[in-house]
């Protein structure tokens, strides 16, 4: 009896798995490959790589595992040295298609530089502080780097503060609300919501009541739903000191539950449409 069959589309065999055994092992063996490409590494990552429904956009034929499409819902770019330390298990790739996956890698970008640099005295990462300042002295990422001075003020103390376009820190907070929601409940915040954002105080993040979600040196968040509509509501806390909310509505309102928001942005569909400045001058995460 075959272990295991696994069949193309088109319900046409193209590689079954059965066992030996013997008095001292089990085998498992390839006895049926149909298909040049079907090797037993395939029966291993079968499952991880079906294809799936994309958290971003919501249709079909994304893929996570060997060969398929991978997105960090909370960004690279956001942890030290950019890699997302082992055993992190409640921020693995979600499915993505590739499309999807790039179009905001511009947003994230700006908005992570914009974090990294806009701290509290002796708070926040000096490693996330300097790839900041080594990625915007790249020649390929002039356009960024002009961008990016465009939106920073001095202030009358001392110092400066960057101010993250509202096009991208929404973008930004959309994918990582979305990304949490489907991480933890497995649905999909469609095309059709409507989207509201905004900013709060350390005081009333404490306050607010939602499921947590925590990525330790990069953010905490807290995240519900509504009696099973199919909308949703995050509010951050990224590095501690940056505080925001996302909210997703069926209607739209900038209440959902105990948060609030003031600035409504409308649906929100992936893959984004590009902004004028080129996704490929956003520095890798």
């Amino acid at each position: 009896m075959p272990l295991l069959t696994l069949v193309d589309d088109a319900g046409r065999q193209i590689l079954e798995v059965t066992c030996v055994k013997s008095q001292r092992s089990l085998t498992i063996r390839v006895v049926k490959n149909r298909s040049p490409r079907a090797t037993l590494r395939d029966v291993f990552d079968w499952k991880a790589k079906a294809p799936e429904r994309c958290y971003l956009c919501g249709l079909e034929g994304a893929r996570v595992g060997a060969g398929g499409d991978r997105e960090h819902f909370i960004p690279r770019i956001l942890f030290e040295r950019g890699k997302i330390p082992n055993g992190l298990r409640h921020v693995e790739p979600l499915p993505s298609h590739v499309e999807c996956n790039k179009s905001t890698a511009l947003d994230e970008a700006r908005t992570a530089y914009a974090w990294a640099v806009c701290r509290p005295k002796g708070f926040g990462s000096q490693e996330r502080f300097d790839r900041t300042i080594r990625g915007l002295q790249r020649s390929e990422a002039a356009k960024l780097k002009d961008d990016f001075l465009a939106n920073m003020r001095e202030v009358p103390t001392g110092g400066a503060i960057v101010n993250i376009p509202n096009d991208s820190l929404n973008w930004m907070l959309a994918k990582m609300t979305k990304g949490i929601v489907y991480a933890t409940t497995g649905v999909v915040l469609g095309p059709d919501l409507i989207w509201w954002f905004g900013t709060f105080a350390l005081d009333a993040f404490v306050t607010i009541g939602g499921a947590p979600f925590d990525v330790p040196d990069v953010l905490s968040a807290k995240h519900s739903r509504l009696n099973g509509e199919p909308g949703a509501a995050c509010a951050f806390a990224i590095y501690g000191y940056h505080f925001y909310s996302a909210i997703a509505c069926p209607l739209g309102g900038r209440a959902y539950g105990l948060l609030a928001a003031d600035d409504e942005k409308g649906p929100m569909a992936w893959p984004r449409v590009k902004p004028s400045t080129t996704p490929e001058q956003a520095p890798p995460p």
